[in-house]
């Protein structure tokens, strides 16, 4: 599936877990950066990146586990994970491998 990354973090909760996200190669990501949400088991015998996302020059950044246990997180700390708040986490977490800590 490709799409924004906006609207694959609005939809989080319905992406399938055992997928991930592919994104450019990291310079500025933002909400309307392309993103495809591929099944990364689902690649060639040669091939460590669907074809899909190869095609569009797309790279794993995250699996879609990971960014709804981001999401989750936001809620535990008591925020609303609306797309801005969403989008800083993950790209937080992406940067350093750590949860936002929302002060």
């Amino acid at each position: 599936m490709l799409t924004t990354l906006g609207n694959a973090l609005k939809g989080i909760e319905e992406l399938p877990w055992q997928h991930a996200f592919y994104l450019p190669v990291r310079s500025d990501w933002s909400e309307n950066s392309e993103c495809g949400i591929f099944d990364p088991d689902d690649v060639d015998d040669d091939a460590e990146t669907p074809a899909a996302a190869e095609e569009r020059g797309l790279k794993y950044a995250l699996d879609v586990a990971t960014v709804r246990d981001v999401f989750l997180n936001l809620r535990e700390q008591g925020a609303v994970p609306e797309l801005p708040l969403l989008f800083e986490a993950v790209c937080h977490y992406y940067d350093h491998d750590a949860f936002l800590v929302i002060r």
